[in-house]
């Protein structure tokens, strides 16, 4: 049995309205994991850890036990400029779980090897993004969408606080983790999901009311 024009259009305008704001949500948030990542020690000024599980950040020196600095290496989608936020995410331990601990954010402008650097070749800190104070066992999503200048974004992470205590952030070699306590840059764009969606219903709307005049006219003129 043929389907009728009219049965046609409506059913088309139904799937349409159904799989379009799907369809947008798809590239709405973009998950973008390390494309490699490394932590140093001056303890260990020739070793290189970067296949370690984790990232060490710590500053013993203190007490001379050490300072351990962590570096994360992305590459950005080319349209990383048009997401409404860009984040850096990440779970962190901490050795004592009793007190919170600061650590801080560096870009880092020069380039490195993750299976090369190390204390004694590490490149230098640059640009500051910030210090956050962290808890154990917590996931923390911070702004970096100001600092970013290009698709590669590679930053520093070092120990504010000289205590006690150090944080681990899951690396991208560790395969015990969930999934969102994973280390990652995350481009959302819902806000421009919520006005497609919007714009779509619109045009939708639209298209099955010139369909139904359409109809309308044509079965108008059948009659003369």
């Amino acid at each position: 049995m043929k389907l009728k024009n009219k049965t046609k259009v409506f059913l088309f305008l139904i799937v349409t309205f159904n799989i379009f704001p799907y369809f947008v949500r798809g590239q709405a948030i973009q998950t973008i994991y390390p494309t490699k990542d490394a932590f140093v020690s001056d303890t260990y000024p020739n070793d290189n850890f970067g296949t370690h599980p984790w990232l060490w950040i710590c500053n013993w020196d203190n007490l001379s036990s050490g300072i351990c600095q962590s570096y994360i290496y992305f590459n950005l989608p080319s349209d990383y400029q048009n997401y409404k936020t860009v984040n850096l995410h990440f779970y962190v331990l901490l050795l004592d779980t009793i007190h919170m601990f600061n650590i801080s954010f560096y870009r880092i402008n020069q380039g490195w090897d993750e299976l090369t650097i190390n204390w004694s070749g590490k490149p230098p800190l640059n640009d500051f993004i910030l210090t956050k104070e962290v808890e154990d066992q917590e996931i923390y999503d911070i702004d970096i969408k100001s600092h970013l200048t290009s698709r590669v974004f590679s930053i520093g992470i070092v120990a504010a606080d000289s205590r006690l205590n150090f944080a681990e952030i899951a690396s991208k070699e560790h395969g015990s983790v969930t999934s969102d306590q994973k280390l990652a840059v995350v481009l959302n764009n819902e806000e421009f999901v919520i006005i497609m969606s919007v714009v779509g219903i619109v045009v939708i709307s639209g298209a099955a009311v010139i369909a139904f005049f359409l109809y309308r006219r044509k079965k108008a003129r059948n009659k003369i």
